[in-house]
Parts: C-alpha cells; sequence; structure tokens
C-alpha cells in the first residue's frame, strides 16, 4: 500500500480495510515516512521507505508470508459449556480473569471456562501476547494505543497496571519490531 494513490489515500483505504477484514497483512512502501507511526495505528506489519532495495524488501515479504501462515493455522482448544471449543489465535483479542474464571474475548464472541491465567500464558506468550495486569492477557495485535495506564484493545480500555507497565510497552515494542 501506498500512501499516494489517485482516488483515496492509502492510510484511508487502510482504515477501512480494517473495518472489512482484521487479517489482512499491511505493508506501507512509500516515500512519506512522517505518516509511520499512523500505519501502524493501521496495524501494518511494515512501514519500508523507499527507494526499497530488493533484498530488504523480499525479506519483509518473507517475514509477513510466514507469520501470516504461521498465525493463520494457530489455534488453541478451551472446555466451555460442557464442550470443547477450538479459538483461532488470531481472533483471540484477550483474555480475561474473573475469579476463577477466565473469559476469552474473541471476534467472534466471549467463551467463558475455569482454569489460571499462568497456565494459558506460556503457551500464548510466543504467539505474541502479553500481560498488562493480573487480569489480562492480551494479543498484542490488536492493540491500537496506549495512554498512560491504559491499553486500547480493539475500543475496549483495558487498565495496565504500573508493575507490569514497562514489560507491557517493551513486549509491544518488540512485536512491533519482528513486523507484528
Amino acid at each position: 500500500m501506498d500512501i499516494e494513490l489517485p482516488v483515496m489515500n492509502g492510510m484511508e483505504a487502510s482504515f477501512r480495510l480494517r473495518e472489512l477484514d482484521d487479517n489482512v497483512t499491511l505493508i506501507f512502501v512509500t516515500n512519506m515516512a512522517q505518516y509511520a507511526v499512523k500505519g501502524y495505528e493501521a496495524q501494518a506489519f511494515y512501514f519500508i521507505v523507499k527507494p526499497v532495495s530488493y533484498f530488504n524488501f523480499s525479506q519483509k515479504l518473507d517475514k509477513a508470508i510466514k507469520r501470516a501462515e504461521s498465525l493463520a493455522d494457530k489455534e488453541i482448544s478451551i472446555n466451555c459449556n460442557r464442550s470443547i471449543i477450538r479459538i483461532k489465535i488470531n481472533k483471540l483479542r484477550y483474555i480475561e480473569v474473573m475469579g476463577h474464571q477466565m473469559i476469552f474475548h474473541c471476534e467472534s464472541g466471549n467463551y467463558v471456562t475455569y482454569g489460571s491465567l499462568k497456565d494459558i500464558e506460556s503457551e500464548l506468550e510466543s504467539s505474541g501476547f502479553a500481560r498488562c495486569n493480573n487480569c489480562y492477557l492480551v494479543n498484542l495485535r490488536f492493540v491500537s494505543e496506549i495512554r498512560n495506564y491504559e491499553a486500547i484493545v480493539d475500543g475496549e480500555k483495558l487498565k495496565i497496571s504500573r508493575p507490569k507497565r514497562k514489560n507491557f510497552v517493551s513486549a509491544l515494542n518488540n512485536y512491533y519490531a519482528d513486523g507484528g
């Protein structure tokens, strides 16, 4: 995607595209570096400034393809209402703990089960999840903004605890630096 397009600018197009499909991998290739931060708000995988070398572009494209393939197939299974439900990790926004219940907040709805956040955290850590406090394990892919001690996750405000803030922000930065 470029920023300068004939009918509408690429940034506007990317936000419209996100409304239709949140799973699209966006890579901006443009000479307008000042839009880089805005590009990551649109959950861009990469923001490449022109002129682009073939080697640089091919490396980033290979990473994007590998990540898309790995996320598309990865699932977790949970017990919910005497059923086993399989949840695609790329559709899971965050997991919330209330008492002994875990609530899986997904694009398709919420699923409640019993268990420990610590148990599932180790399973999801390598898939771009991080804790913002003791109650939430967040899919960094859905974080659009951090405001002081709040993470905006797909439009919802989740509290970030003081002790977890530094590690959460670091995990988010690493996620984007790795092409997330």
